[in-house]
């Protein structure tokens, strides 16, 4: 009921309404079903403080998280419900659901459930049974009073009827779409009225019946779990097909239990195992992803598991003087089952007849091929490759030296493993054999030296572990030919140092084409590594050189990765061995005078691996910055690698955008030994997470870290509620420092006391995208004249696509004598709902995702942001426009003003926030009436420089590298 406001609430009258309204009793029951222990002495304190974010209720008449999800301004407050309510909602008859649980619900659940209910929610649907247009949310206005006008949320939920069949709801005075949610879907309760039901007996599988005809289940309506059941699928999976019973009730009550598959888009068995939780607490895997897995980014299938991977290879062949053994080398190419390939031939002016045998090989080439014949000789293999690589435009590279040859199989077998992101090299089953290419026995015993027992089978790992033991005592990667790895980009400094060396230079370069990532070792794909009077590998050992170049290998490999003790002495001794049986004691000293074990273990300034954590791969500045930050990071040599909480839904250009060198580790590789065990194997020193549900990975289930952890801030941790629950006081007691880049993303915190010393206001960075847009003025038929306004932004809600279209038309109506244009850039739903309300207007052109954004902002006179997003602190495409020049009509939230400002002016117009939609869209088409006035963008035009330039990406990571390094130091 709505009580009569006081002209001024006095916060000891709230506070008093808040002692009447707590039950204490009720409160403590419900922390000791969640395990809390000890329990608080002071119940209210504890609610009001940290219990409100984990769920809990304050007593059984009011709902925590049903009332945030009914009231948007409680979840925008930040604070305690119960104290919004008090100070502010009673007086405006905000209704307060009661209490339907005894324990707090899962990690950000408010987000969660707004999730599902906008889902379920049809629009334009719900506006045709509106008797008036309103302004509001309309998901809001049905939480709040639709429901209770017996308005239907969508064609599949009929309000009247959820109610009437179930009276307990009815009874409660709960929403009933938020009442399906929450309980009614996991418990099979119906949303509609079903049609005449159509129960098809179902008949024991057979062959002929199962090739015959098609598997045909009525499946129950309005059941949002039956809607990603395929029973034609999960038949397949059967011996016969159940008696009494249809498929889709068969797989729910024990197929999953069988570890049966609902559909291919679904593994029961991966997401048990990558969901212990669920596991632990017996219940049905693809009922808890279609409720909740799959808002919160939980993939149900391997991401990597890709049947039509199929990548291009760079086949190149340096060659020098080795004629006899080419058509052995180049027919074991031709002959590989992996088809996708470019093949490049490299001769390195050889004086036999290599060139009339390339030749001759070539005309029955079943591939793409290309020939770099050299005049004059590198006298480096290592420049040959270099060459090679310059010209390889495949995906992944396999450098075949000319006198050896592989399994027709080998591609086959090493190319698949490329679909996980985090594998940098495959290496295959190296064999010796003779210069007349008949097998012999060596290879074995020299690669269980490095590691026993290991190479019968496949095995997969990171670097860190490789280096730690086997890769660090002996080469492994014997032949080059032996292994694959991903076409990236090597520093003209490392091939300097790699043609330096006479011996060791593969070994060093292996360490940096594999980097940070893993190492994938197949037995199936074998290569031969021939023997014969001309190989330089066996013709060394007698040499100083060689002695000193591994031991130089030994002190690159250590300027990255911890070494074993034992790999350390291990090494040591084997090379002594050589030293002394090759008698070189005899001209240069002991082995120990000139390499001393304590010298190369001795400390020094190792680099250390970091690991960024984002989102994954899908659009917005949010997912976009961590991923540059590790390009940069990778430009300048460091280890580091990317963490993806979801690989599963992936943009294309995003993924182009990664530098082939970083390596981008899944939530997969955190299961089955959790977050501190991937740490430890990987060798990473320090994660810098960038998304909250990369906390959720790490701290979900507890645990303390001993690597630095630090947290950018950019809006993932205040969507609407704030609630993170347990995951935020988890976090507090492992993040080395929170980084954020407005003062609103500290809301989360409100009420909390802090280390301030721990919180760092930064920036963010970007680099110049110099590519063009894909389309030009022209193509769009835009004058040169005409005034062209872009906005670039995620479909979602209050990112201002709305505001964008009606200001424009209000401008248009305005000014219909001046040509002015509107670019869209952007998809999603909110975007679809724009350009219904842009109706055809041909000056509104609505372009879909775009990744070349600096080059549209080049074409383009003003960049539109008015957005009102909760969430929205440091939007990137500000200083993208910047970077070009295009000044920037934006709104006054998060950063947006100080980001355009400057000691001179404002490189554009800044609008006052406001609910208001009509009034907020009058008021940005009259800021944008502004710049139809070309005086006043040359003005802002000539101030976007000197702001853009505080955004650099090269001071941001070096602020950050500042900031992991004061991390280490601290945990140390």
């Amino acid at each position: 009921m709505e009580e009569h406001a006081p002209i001024q609430i006095v916060k000891a009258d709230a506070r008093q309404w808040i002692v009447d309204h707590f039950d204490s009793a009720f409160y403590r029951r419900q922390l000791r079903e969640a395990g809390v222990d000890p329990l608080p002495q002071r119940a209210l304190r504890h609610y009001l403080e940290e219990g409100w974010i984990a769920g809990f209720d304050p007593s059984p008449r009011f709902s925590t998280e049903l009332y945030l999800a009914l009231h948007e301004e409680a979840r925008a407050a930040g604070c305690a419900p119960l104290e919004y309510h008090a100070s502010i909602g009673r007086f405006h008859g905000a209704e307060v659901p009661p209490s339907d649980r005894s324990v707090g619900p899962g990690i950000a659940s408010v987000e969660t459930m707004m999730s599902e209910l906008r889902e379920l929610f049809d629009d334009e649907y719900y506006r045709e049974q509106l008797p008036l247009p309103i302004d509001d949310d309309l998901l809001e206005h049905y939480l709040q009073s639709g429901w209770r006008q017996g308005l239907n949320p969508s064609k599949s939920f009929e309000t009247q009827y959820y109610l009437e069949t179930n009276p307990d709801v009815a009874e409660s005075g709960v929403n009933p779409l938020l009442h399906f949610v929450r309980h009614g879907r996991t418990e099979g309760r119906r949303t509609s009225c079903p049609p005449s039901d159509q129960v098809q007996v179902e008949q024991p599988l057979d062959a002929s019946v199962a090739t015959s005809a098609p598997i045909v289940e009525a499946l129950p309506e309005g059941d949002p779990v039956a809607a990603f059941f395929d029973p034609a699928y999960y038949a397949a999976q059967l011996d016969a097909l159940p008696d009494g019973v249809s498929l889709f009730r068969h797989f729910m009550d024990s197929g999953w239990r069988q570890r049966l598959d609902p559909s291919p888009t679904f593994s029961t068995a991966y997401y048990l195992e990558t969901n212990p939780e669920v596991a632990a607490a017996g219940i049905n895997p693809f009922l808890h992803w279609v409720n909740y897995g799959r808002h919160e980014k939980r993939p149900a299938v391997p991401y990597h598991r890709q049947p039509d991977f199929t990548p291009l290879v760079s086949v190149i062949v340096p060659n020098f003087n080795h004629a006899r053994f080419l058509e052995q080398r180049l027919c074991s190419i031709f002959e590989q089952t992996y088809r996708h390939v470019e093949l490049i031939v490299l001769d390195d002016a050889s004086t036999d007849d290599s060139r009339e045998v390339i030749d001759r090989l070539l005309e029955r080439c079943p591939f793409p091929h290309r020939t770099v014949f050299n005049a004059v000789g590198t006298g480096s293999p290592f420049r040959q490759w270099q060459r090679g690589l310059a010209m390889a435009e495949g995906a992944l590279v396999w450098i075949c030296e000319s006198d050896d040859f592989a399994d027709s199989r080998f591609l086959e077998h090493l190319v698949p493993g490329f679909a996980d992101l985090s594998v940098k090299m495959a290496l295959g089953r190296i064999e010796f054999c003779r210069a007349d290419g008949e097998p012999r026995s060596g290879m074995g015993g020299f690669r269980d030296g490095a590691e026993a027992g290991i190479w019968d089978r496949p095995v997969t790992r990171p670097a860190a572990q490789w280096f730690r033991s086997a890769f660090a005592k002996r080469n492994i990667v014997t032949n080059v030919g032996g292994c694959v790895f991903r076409n990236q980009q090597v520093p003209e400094a490392l091939w300097d140092r790699a043609a330096q060396f006479r011996i060791a230079g593969d070994w060093f370069l292996y360490i940096h084409l594999l980097g940070s990532g893993k190492l994938s070792y197949s037995p199936e794909a074998i290569s031969y590594f021939r023997q014969h009077e001309a190989n330089t590998s066996a013709r060394n050992f007698d040499k100083l050189y060689y002695y000193d170049e591994c031991w130089e290998v030994q002190k690159e490999i250590r300027r990255y990765w911890r070494v074993d003790q034992e790999a350390g002495n291990r090494f040591t001794e084997d090379l002594a061995y050589q030293y002394r049986h090759f008698a070189l004691d005899r001209d240069h000293g002991p082995f120990e005078d000139r390499f001393t074990l304590e010298s190369l273990n001795a400390p020094s300034d190792r680099m250390p691996h970091v690991a960024v954590g984002f989102l994954g791969f899908e659009t917005g500045g949010g997912e976009l910055f961590p991923l540059l930050l590790a390009n940069e990071y990778a430009r300048q040599g460091m280890m580091v690698s990317l963490i993806a909480a979801n690989l599963t839904d992936r943009n294309d250009d995003m993924v182009a955008r990664l530098d082939p060198r970083v390596p981008v580790y899944s939530r997969d590789d955190l299961f089955p030994a959790g977050p501190a065990a991937l740490l430890d194997r990987a060798g990473i020193d320090v994660i810098h997470s960038h998304s909250v549900l990369i906390e959720n990975l790490f701290f979900e289930r507890g645990g303390m870290l001993k690597q630095p952890y630090v947290v950018s801030m950019h809006g993932s941790h205040n969507l609407p509620g704030g609630a993170l629950d347990r995951l935020l006081f988890r976090s507090l007691r492992n993040v080395s420092y929170w980084v954020y880049t407005a003062e609103k993303n500290l809301d989360v915190f409100a009420g909390i006391p802090l280390d301030r010393s721990r919180f760092v206001k930064m920036a963010n960075g970007m680099p110049r995208d110099e590519r063009d847009a894909p389309f030009t003025r022209t193509s769009l038929g835009i004058g040169e004249d005409a005034t062209v306004f872009t906005f670039i932004a995620r479909g979602i809600q209050r990112k201002g696509w709305r505001a964008s279209v009606e200001a424009f038309k209000l401008l248009k109506e305005r000014h219909p004598d001046c040509e002015m244009h509107l670019l869209m850039i952007g998809e999603g739903r909110f975007a679809e709902r724009s350009a219904e309300i842009a109706a055809g207007d041909p000056n509104i052109h609505f372009l879909g995702y775009q990744s070349c954004i600096n080059g549209i902002y080049r074409m383009s006179d003003c960049a539109l942001v008015p957005t009102r997003f909760e969430g929205e602190s440091f939007p990137l495409c500000v200083i993208q426009a910047l970077q070009e020049g295009c000044p920037v009509l934006g709104n006054d939230v998060g950063e947006i003003r100080s980001m355009l400002t400057s000691d001179k002016g404002v490189a554009g117009a800044v609008t006052v926030n406001m609910r208001d939609t009509g009034g907020f869209i009058r008021l940005v088409a009259d800021t944008m009436e502004q710049f139809l006035d070309p005086a006043f963008r040359a003005t802002a035009r000539s101030l976007t420089a000197e702001v853009a330039d505080r955004f650099s990406m090269e001071a941001c990571a070096a602020a950050y590298r500042h900031l992991y390094e004061q991390a280490i130091a601290m945990a140390q």
